[in-house]
């Protein structure tokens, strides 16, 4: 992870602190290549009649001027060496676009809002690059402890029983990476395990008691619980050289209702998840299930995508930075 190229994204109406604080931060563990881009929104013309298309480049330009400072302060606080890149469009297509082109490892913005706000905890441009960029992207809470000390990583069981998880070794390796690189000690282990049929046999139309409901359900924690044991043992194993030290939490219920309220209980300062088109905690983060959970978790996130994940941006010059 020291070899590794991280590109630090700028929105107009980032937090700049949080960003400079959390790259800093990354860039004293180790010897890093960072790439800066400001993204300045752009404005639409086409809309405009001649009377307002002339304050609209104005307002377009002012935007600018202002993006420029905003790295130019980043560029202060970071006191390391940092390619800087000015662009202008979509501000997540051209994240997108950007870590494509220069081949970067990891994409680390700061959120546009914070935990307190009324409106949703990430907005549209931080979801987009949840769902769509191809490398992990990091999303930096202001309310997040730089650098973070305590890390939780939801963990999903696989669909078919033996199949190796590839989603769940890569979050392990990031998560481990992650935790080498700032110094800390324990790597949390989250699994929600969702009961197929529970809610409509807890219904008086299933015609089951509650002591049969109760099996059942008792049936699906013993089968998770065993599950869990033996990821946690393999992940311990794999690591064991690293030093760290890897806790569980097993939670059944709804993941879409009980990962935030979990992060939190586990006093995560940044929640590891992978994104993925399927069951369980990684299949959230498609849709409109994926913003619902987010808009809720208050810590910082790590998303991970599968092995050979496509983002259907183009990657291609044409419309880079325009």
């Amino acid at each position: 992870m020291n070899d590794m190229h991280i590109l630090a994204a700028v929105d107009f109406d980032d937090d700049i602190e949080a960003l400079a604080s959390a790259v800093a931060h990354w860039a004293k563990g180790g010897a890093s290549k960072i790439t800066v881009v400001g993204i300045a929104p752009q404005l639409n013309l086409s809309i405009a009649s001649n009377k307002n298309a002339a304050r609209i480049r104005r307002a377009q330009a002012a935007l600018i001027d202002d993006l420029k400072q905003r790295l130019a302060t980043l560029a202060a606080q970071l006191h390391i060496d940092a390619e800087i890149e000015l662009l202008s469009g979509r501000v997540a297509d051209q994240i997108i676009k950007a870590a494509v082109l220069h081949n970067v490892d990891l994409v680390v913005k700061a959120a546009d809002r914070r935990a307190n706000e009324p409106s949703p905890l990430f907005g549209a441009v931080e979801k987009k690059l949840i769902r769509k960029c191809p490398v992990p992207v990091w999303i930096v809470r202001p309310e997040t402890p730089a650098p973070p000390r305590s890390l939780v990583v939801a963990v999903d069981k696989p669909e078919v029983k033996g199949e190796t998880d590839e989603l769940a070794a890569s979050l392990l390796d990031n998560a481990v990476a992650f935790a080498l690189r700032f110094g800390v000690k324990k790597v949390k282990l989250l699994h929600i395990c969702s009961v197929v049929g529970a809610s409509f046999l807890s219904s008086p139309r299933s015609g089951w008691s509650p002591e049969e409901v109760e099996e059942y359900v008792e049936e699906w924690r013993w089968q998770a619980q065993d599950w869990f044991d033996q990821f946690q043992a393999k992940a311990a194993q794999h690591y064991r050289q690293t030093g760290l030290e890897f806790s569980q939490r097993l939670i059944i219920g709804d993941a879409r209702k009980e990962l935030a309220p979990a992060a939190k209980d586990l006093d995560a300062d940044i929640l590891f998840i992978g994104s993925a088109n399927r069951s369980g905690v990684p299949g959230l983060l498609i849709g409109n299930t994926a913003e619902s959970v987010i808009d809720r978790v208050e810590c910082s996130v790590y998303v991970v995508k599968p092995k050979g994940f496509i983002s259907i941006i183009s990657p291609a010059v044409e419309g880079y930075g325009a």
